[in-house]
């Protein structure tokens, strides 16, 4: 899958199939990667791609997707019920308020 530092590495390989990307992560989490990257014998890029290769190909990963998507529907559907009940509440208003005026012209006195 990829190749040992002394035989080549993808890290090195330039050119339209790879992108430079940045993050920040914890300094622990870093120094656990190259840790980890020295003892395959691996570039630090190496073991970041396998690594999120692995995770996106996981359960996890699919089920944050799944739980993102429905955070989003909760969202929507929370602003969808937010402007039925201020629309309910503009007609209520309008509906009530027209025969109550027309109530007051009759026992206002003149």
């Amino acid at each position: 899958m990829f190749k040992r530092q002394e035989g080549g590495s993808m890290a090195k390989v330039k050119g339209k199939d790879f992108e430079q990307l940045g993050a920040r992560v914890p300094k622990e989490v870093a120094d656990k990667l190259k840790k980890h990257a020295k003892q395959l014998r691996m570039t630090f890029t190496d073991v970041m791609v396998l690594a999120l290769q692995r995770y996106m190909a996981s359960p996890e990963s699919r089920l944050a997707v799944v739980e993102a998507k429905l955070q989003r529907a909760e969202s929507e559907l929370n602003s969808l019920r937010s402007y039925v009940g201020e629309a309910r509440d503009h007609a209520n208003k309008k509906t009530v308020e027209g025969p109550l005026a027309a109530l007051d012209k009759l026992v206002s006195p003149k």
